[in-house]
């Protein structure tokens, strides 16, 4: 009778262990950064650029470099508040290590995003552009929500900081 009690136990005890165990993961992004910008004065819609972060897996009980399998991979680029392109895992990655970065690049052209293109006359003008990396990723058969951003410059502040008139009198010549 004594070793039935432990037996009905266990499966309890397993459900409270993985309970515990996920929620000490965490799915973050770090290390935001802008590149490859090419702005283009003439005619903003068509300016690109890339947006570099790494996703990265954290835990306090499990031991760096665990490799966690990735079911779902449900990732988007935000810029100023409008989604701009889904994030990709780079080619055959399936898993990812407890405090491994997954370096992600996600390139965004102005003009393919009709929300953001229709913005562009509003926010051109700004030295900062909000950037957020939003959606969830599933581990081992758990959705962990990710929602990070940072302001950074925004693709114009170089031709901004270039022109040779003042930005006050920019909406009468800059074709938008």
């Amino acid at each position: 009778m004594f070793k039935i009690k432990y037996f009905l136990f266990l499966p309890f005890l397993f459900i409270v262990s993985c309970d515990y165990l996920t929620k000490d993961i965490k799915i973050d992004v770090d290390n935001f950064g802008l590149g490859n910008v090419s702005p283009n004065a003439l005619q903003p819609k068509n300016t690109s650029f890339d947006v570099s972060y790494d996703l990265l897996a954290k835990s306090m009980l499990l031991p760096e470099g665990t490799s966690l399998p990735i079911d779902q991979f449900g990732l988007s680029l935000f810029v100023e508040d409008v989604q701009a392109v889904k994030s990709n895992l780079p080619s055959g990655t399936k898993s990812i290590k407890t405090g491994e970065p997954i370096p992600l690049v996600s390139k965004v052209v102005i003009g393919q995003v009709t929300e953001l293109a229709s913005k562009i006359s509003d926010i051109a003008l700004k030295d900062t552009w909000n950037y957020a990396v939003k959606g969830d990723v599933g581990v081992k058969g758990f959705n962990f929500p990710v929602n990070a951003s940072k302001s950074m410059d925004s693709p114009f502040k170089a031709v901004k900081d270039q022109l040779p008139f003042s930005t006050d009198s920019i909406q009468n010549i800059w074709p938008f």
